[in-house]
C-alpha cells in the first residue's frame, strides 16, 4: 500500500474526474486515484460530520461535554477549523506533468477514516472490492485543507455540490410585510 507525503489534484475535463496524483518514495513512479462526482457527493456529507465530531470532541472540556453541543454548534465548530485551516495549509500550483511514465490508476470506490493515538487521521483510499490502495496520515487541518481543494476542483468542474459547511435548513420563511 502506497504512504505518499503529499498529494497533487487536477481535473480530468476528458473523463470528468478529479485526479489525486501520489508520487511514491521513489519518485519514479505514480499513482493516480479518480473521484467521481456521484462518489464525492456520497462521501463528503460523512467526512464533514465527522470532521464536526472531532471538532466538538477536541473543544469539549470537563465543564462542557461534547454530548451537550447541539447540531448546529458542532458544525459551527467545523467551519470554524476549515476556516483557519484554508488559510494556515500552503499549497502549490503547478502545470501538470504529462511526459511521465510508470503511472498506474484506480478508481476511488471507497474512503476510511479514523484517528490514531497519536492525533493523526488515517484516510485510506480504496479501490474495487474494497482493497485500500493509498493511505494518508494528515492532520485534521490538513484534511480540512484536502477537502477544500476537492471541492473546490468540483466547482471549477461545475458539479454543483452543495456547501457541505452550512448546515442544511428544511424550512424557509418569507416576511411579507402584511400587517
Amino acid at each position: 500500500m502506497l504512504k505518499p507525503k503529499a498529494i497533487s489534484l487536477n481535473y480530468d475535463d476528458r473523463n470528468d474526474r478529479i485526479r489525486l496524483i501520489f508520487r511514491h518514495p521513489t519518485a519514479k513512479e505514480r499513482t493516480d486515484g479518480y473521484l467521481t462526482r456521484r462518489f464525492l457527493m456520497r462521501s463528503m456529507p460523512q467526512l464533514v460530520d465527522w470532521l464536526a465530531e472531532k471538532a466538538a470532541h477536541s473543544a469539549g472540556n470537563e465543564k462542557s461535554s461534547m454530548s451537550e453541543l447541539t447540531g448546529n454548534q458542532k458544525q459551527t465548530l467545523a467551519q470554524f477549523e476549515h476556516q483557519g485551516a484554508q488559510r494556515r495549509i500552503p499549497t502549490t500550483k503547478e502545470p501538470m506533468k504529462t511526459d511521465e511514465e510508470n503511472i498506474s490508476q484506480f478508481l476511488i470506490s471507497a474512503i476510511s477514516v479514523r484517528s490514531n493515538k497519536e492525533e493523526k487521521i488515517e484516510l485510506t483510499l480504496m479501490e474495487q472490492e474494497k482493497k485500500p490502495k493509498v493511505r494518508l496520515q494528515l492532520t485534521r487541518a490538513e484534511l480540512h485543507k484536502l477537502i477544500s481543494e476537492l471541492l473546490s476542483l468540483a466547482e471549477k468542474a461545475d458539479w454543483s455540490l452543495p456547501d457541505y459547511w452550512e448546515p442544511s435548513v428544511n424550512v424557509v420563511t418569507v416576511n411579507t410585510g402584511m400587517h
